[in-house]
């Protein structure tokens, strides 16, 4: 982490993001094991060949407690502070994810969203996801206080004023058994018209 932009370094590529393209946060403690997900927004988003990413998932572990003092000068820290209310510290002590939300809020002027547990509990208790599907690939989806979050491909916010209707539909071929446990879910957007199946 640098003053004015956060750095990526890969084994073929390296990136720059600037903090003001960092438009939210969220942090969203995984199901059944002891990590948490801090997702970063990008707007512009970064390009990796053909791909463009809008969003970037940082997970830490749940175990892992850090102290952090910021390296940067008095009026710098106040002009940050300026910024985003006086919500950066100097010195910030707690769990890594934590902290680096909380520092990158400080440095971006970011909104924090968090997945609350004890608002949206899953069936096994241990989390606050639903474990789904999106196409092929396997995720979780948060419900959140005003959006809905899918992780992990391709990991996408669908936010509840951007939602036209959501239907539920029962798999099975119009035979009704009461073996199957699943559904799809579908959620129409109103802003580009597009159908998300899950």
């Amino acid at each position: 982490m640098h003053p004015s932009f956060l750095k990526l370094v890969g084994q073929t590529q390296d990136f720059k993001i600037r903090y003001t393209s960092i438009g939210r946060l969220f942090i969203l403690p995984k199901s059944a094991t002891p990590h948490t997900l801090v997702v970063i927004g990008l707007d512009p988003p970064i390009r990796k060949g053909q791909t463009y990413y809008s969003y970037l998932l940082c997970q830490f572990n749940n175990d892992e407690d850090v102290t952090m003092e910021l390296d940067i000068s008095e009026e710098l820290l106040a002009q940050k502070n300026e910024k985003c209310g006086g919500k950066l510290l100097r010195t910030m002590s707690g769990p890594v994810s934590s902290v680096f939300a909380h520092t990158l809020r400080g440095l971006s002027s970011a909104k924090i969203t968090r997945a609350k547990i004890e608002v949206y509990r899953n069936h096994a208790g241990d989390g606050c996801a639903v474990r789904c599907s999106y196409k092929a690939d396997d995720g979780f989806l948060y419900p959140l206080e005003k959006a809905f979050f899918y992780v992990h491909k391709p990991p996408m916010c669908i936010n509840h004023s951007d939602i036209d209707y959501v239907e539920f539909q029962r798999q099975g071929g119009g035979v009704i058994s009461s073996s199957v446990r699943t559904f799809d879910l579908m959620i129409k957007q109103k802003s580009n018209n597009t159908v998300r199946s899950m």
